[in-house]
């Protein structure tokens, strides 16, 4: 018993030694070898570029522009969707005014002819009813005049609408492609660096600089064209003043004819 456990001893310390010095062989052996290893494929690559192809941003240009174009793309479809619906919805407004001017056209011509009905049956005389109709004639000239006026103010509007939107919509096209071509050109420029064999950090760091500047230089263009309300804001304006303009010179006329018809009516009166 005594003699199995001195024995016992003895070859647990031998396998304790024999493990130190397998692992003491591993540790110095096989670091030398990786970095041997490392140094043959470095000095085997007659390209410096490749050795920054398989380890740095070269290998994954590719990768990078699509994941890029990808979310630019769906970046400029949502602008193109945004301003389409801005579109849709300034066309729908107009339609909507035109239509509820005419539905307001229609209710004064009943109106106006009505009137006219009552005032040529009250005419007794010839006189009278040459004035009604004389009366009517000039009424219907004015609210002519009139709505021509305010027709062409409108037309001059929706122009101007038009020519504004076309101006926006060719301004956010070009800031758009003006994008596009700067990205592409920092890729490129990336790929010939890289083709070239520069440090991929330096690549890196380039690249990302370039397209922040892409990016930057959208923003502000599309921000500068955008939005159209100063047109917007002068076009009314000037369709406002000659909608007035149109409805005082009415109202001068037709106060003007009211008066001339009390005239002839009254003045027929006195001499029945």
């Amino acid at each position: 018993m005594l003699w199995d456990k001195v024995m016992s001893k003895a070859n647990f310390k031998f396998l304790a030694q024999v493990v130190l010095v397998f692992g003491t062989f591993i540790l110095l052996v096989f670091p030398h070898n990786l970095h041997a290893a490392r140094g043959r494929e470095i000095k085997e690559s007659s390209n410096p570029s490749e050795f920054s192809s398989k380890f740095g941003v070269c290998s994954r240009i590719d990768k990078i522009y699509e994941n890029v174009e990808n979310r630019a793309r769906e970046r400029e479809q949502s602008l193109r969707q945004k301003l389409d619906k801005r579109k849709e919805n300034l066309e729908e407004r107009q339609n909507r005014r035109a239509q509820l001017l005419q539905e307001r056209r229609r209710n004064w011509d009943e109106n106006r002819n009505e009137r006219y009905e009552i005032l040529m049956s009250k005419a007794k005389t010839e006189e009278q009813k040459l004035a009604v109709a004389n009366f009517k004639s000039a009424v219907e000239a004015a609210v002519q005049k009139r709505r021509d006026i305010i027709d062409r103010a409108v037309q001059d509007f929706r122009k101007g609408m038009d020519s504004a939107v076309k101006n926006r919509e060719d301004a956010v096209k070009k800031a758009v492609e003006t994008y596009q071509k700067n990205r592409k050109e920092a890729f490129e420029k990336a790929r010939t660096a890289c083709q070239a064999g520069k440090d991929p950090s330096e690549i890196r760091a380039t690249l990302h600089s370039d397209l922040e500047a892409a990016v930057k230089k959208f923003r502000s263009d599309k921000s500068s064209v955008e939005k159209i309300g100063e047109s917007v804001k002068s076009l009314s304006e000037a369709r406002k003043l000659a909608v007035e303009q149109a409805v005082n010179d009415f109202r001068a006329t037709l106060k003007a004819e009211v008066s001339k018809l009390r005239s002839a009516l009254e003045e027929d009166d006195d001499n029945v």
